[in-house]
C-alpha cells in the first residue's frame, strides 16, 4: 500500500470505528461500556495514530512547519482563509482520542458507567474534528458524504439525548 493510500484508508477506518463506538455508546443506556465499544474506540484510536504517523512520514517529512503550511494551504483553498493553527487542534485531538479511549477502557474494565456530560463533550469534539477534516481534506465525494453522514448522526444523537435514553 502506498503512503497516500495508507493515509486515506487509515483515517476512513478510524472514522468508521469512531462511528461504531458512538453507536454502541448510544445502545448502552446508562450501563458500563461493552467490550465491543471499548475495543472499537481503541482500534479507532490506533487507526488514527497510523494516519498521523503516515501523514508526517510521507507528506510532511516529520516537520511541524510543513504540516502547518499544508494545513494553511488546504484551508485557504477550501474555505478562503489560512488556518495553520489547525495542526495544533489536531495535536489536541490526538491526545483527546487517546485519553478518551483509555477512559472508556477503564470504565469497561471496572464495570463503571462513563459520565454523560463527558460522553457528550467528547462526541461533539469528535464530530467537529471529523466535520472540519472531511470538509477541508476530503475529496469532493468524501467531503459531501462525510457532511451528510455527520449531519444525520448529530440529529440522531440529539433525538436520543432529548428522549433521555443517553
Amino acid at each position: 500500500m502506498t503512503g497516500e493510500a495508507a493515509l486515506r484508508w487509515s483515517v476512513r477506518l478510524a472514522v468508521g470505528l469512531w462511528l461504531l463506538k458512538a453507536a454502541l455508546e448510544l445502545r448502552r443506556r446508562g450501563r458500563p461500556p461493552s467490550a465491543a465499544e471499548a475495543a472499537a474506540h481503541a482500534a479507532g484510536c490506533v487507526a488514527y495514530l497510523v494516519h498521523v504517523w503516515t501523514a508526517f512520514a510521507s507528506r510532511h517529512g516529520w516537520s511541524h512547519a510543513a504540516a502547518a503550511a499544508h494545513t494553511a494551504a488546504e484551508t485557504r483553498r477550501v474555505v478562503g482563509f489560512d488556518a495553520a493553527w489547525g495542526v495544533w487542534v489536531n495535536y489536541a485531538f490526538t491526545l483527546l482520542w487517546a485519553a478518551d479511549a483509555a477512559r472508556v477502557a477503564a470504565a469497561w474494565l471496572r464495570g463503571r458507567v462513563t459520565g454523560r456530560a463527558a460522553d457528550r463533550v467528547v462526541f461533539w469534539a469528535f464530530a467537529f474534528i471529523v466535520f472540519q477534516s472531511t470538509v477541508v481534506f476530503g475529496g469532493d465525494g468524501w467531503r459531501w458524504a462525510g457532511v451528510g453522514l455527520l449531519a444525520a448522526w448529530a440529529v440522531l444523537r440529539c433525538r436520543i439525548w432529548r428522549t433521555g435514553r443517553k
